[in-house]
């Protein structure tokens, strides 16, 4: 967990750094509808990857990260995925 501004400096030499945590409150590195969204997202890959009751782990791993691939283009358009801001910024 990620609790200080110095810890997240020493994460980013980690290549996942950002899934560790979503920091929130942190000079508004992330808010409240930004995490639920992201959770909803990696929950709706998870579950897509699950099948009788099972997680077949690599099909989440490729969920997962078709998912990120799709907010990561979101952003990169200047637009947000999140609610209640999904729509193009100006």
């Amino acid at each position: 967990m990620l609790g200080k501004i110095d810890d997240l400096e020493k994460a980013k030499t980690d290549e996942i750094h950002n899934l560790c945590s979503a920091i929130n409150g942190l000079k508004r590195i992330h808010s409240l509808e930004y995490v639920k969204e992201v959770n909803k997202q990696f929950e709706a890959a998870v579950k897509a990857a699950t099948k009788n009751g099972k997680v077949d782990k690599d099909l989440a791993t490729q969920k997962i990260i078709e998912a990120l691939g799709k907010m990561k283009e979101k952003l990169e358009e200047g637009k947000a995925f999140w609610p209640p801001h999904n729509k193009t910024r100006t």
